[in-house]
């Protein structure tokens, strides 16, 4: 007999089905946010949303970008309008990075139409020796980031991260933005058309060697937004297409608004290249940008897996009868005629006299 061809299983797969199709979708919604979220420790990004609107490099995990940093050649990189505006450089997408010596110099500059480009640091972890042995901790891994005008180079290591909406800094240990400082009245600024970067991962193999606990391959190495943008005019407007990033020093500095793509609002990054950026400011957490079609991809799939392992293991205990399941319908016959059969019925009372024996 086939499954199908019984009043009672049609009845039973008539109430499963539906009930396993909003188990699925509601498994889905719930679990969407902690499951295609970025990888741990890397910073703000979204990949699902940012691959639309950045160029994302993985240093460590492209064969071209392999091969071009063993070239021993700074690499250049030219950021335009538009999505072309926007790049996120890590050393790596997975979970942690090889410990093995790797080298790699870039230049970020600002193509044709640009006035600048700006880097924050969303994210670092790389190795840092802190035992207290030198005054500044050493870093076995670093990544120098500074201007082409900067006579200073600071290997950048440690661990830390940035919130969307947190105030960027300029000095310190955690310095986190790149190309930008208060211009003053006599026209001096920090803007620049051009970013370097040098990255460096064991150079320094006699200090992983004499502190083994540094060899611990648990870090995740580091993520760089670069935006590229353009002044405003001299209404302090930007063009259509655009968002108008306004100065943050409170007019007691030449800063001029920027304009930055105007799809970077609330995608999670600070684009506008200020020490307070507009951009992320009053964003919502989920409002970031509608889900891509890689990420309703993956939510219609594992919403379709489990609607059919549930079925299939429905049909499975109902070939071999192994279950016993009563729908609504079912319990309200059963009481209706539960009750009928009651109704005609004489109550019957019975009692029992125990009574010791040779009592009357």
């Amino acid at each position: 007999m086939r499954i199908c061809d019984s009043e009672e299983n049609r009845r039973k797969l008539a109430w499963l089905v539906p009930g396993y199709i909003l188990l699925a979708w509601f498994f889905c919604v719930v679990f969407q946010p902690l499951g295609l979220t970025s990888v741990p420790g890397h910073g703000n990004n979204n990949d699902y949303n940012d691959e639309s609107l950045y160029e994302i490099i993985n240093l460590q995990d492209d064969p071209q970008w392999i091969s071009r940093c063993e070239s021993g050649h700074r690499q250049k990189i030219t950021l335009g309008q538009g999505r072309g505006s926007g790049l996120i450089l890590r050393l790596t997408n997975q979970e942690f990075y090889r410990y093995k010596e790797y080298n790699c110099s870039l230049e970020v500059l600002a193509g044709p139409g640009m006035d600048g480009v700006t880097a924050v640091i969303e994210h670092m972890d790389l190795r840092q020796e802190e035992t207290g042995h030198w005054d500044k901790a050493a870093c076995p891994d670093y990544v120098d980031i500074r201007t082409e005008v900067s006579m200073v180079k600071e290997q950048m290591c440690g661990q830390w991260d940035i919130k969307r909406d947190e105030p960027l800094t300029v000095a310190g240990n955690r310095r986190n933005i790149i190309g930008y400082c208060y211009e003053d009245r006599s026209g001096h600024s920090c803007e620049t058309k051009s970013i370097l970067v040098d990255v460096a991962v064991d150079h320094n193999q006699t200090l992983s060697d004499q502190f083994p606990g540094l060899r611990k391959e648990d870090r995740h190495g580091f993520t760089l937004v670069f935006t590229a943008w353009k002044h405003a005019d001299e209404e302090g407007v930007c063009s259509e297409g655009e968002m108008t990033c306004p100065t943050t020093d409170g007019g007691v500095h030449a800063d001029k608004n920027h304009c930055i793509w105007q799809k970077m609002l609330c995608d999670g990054h600070q684009n506008c290249g200020f020490l307070v950026n507009k951009d992320e400011w009053g964003c919502r957490l989920g409002r970031d940008t509608a889900w891509s079609f890689g990420t309703i991809t993956v939510l219609v799939t594992i919403w379709v897996a489990i609607v059919t392992v549930l079925m299939l293991a429905t049909v499975f205990l109902l070939q071999w009868n192994r279950i016993s399941f009563r729908t609504p319908l079912d319990m309200l016959a059963e009481s209706r005629a539960g009750g009928g059969h009651d109704s005609g019925a004489i109550p019957v009372t019975t009692t029992s006299d125990h009574r010791e024996a040779g009592q009357v």
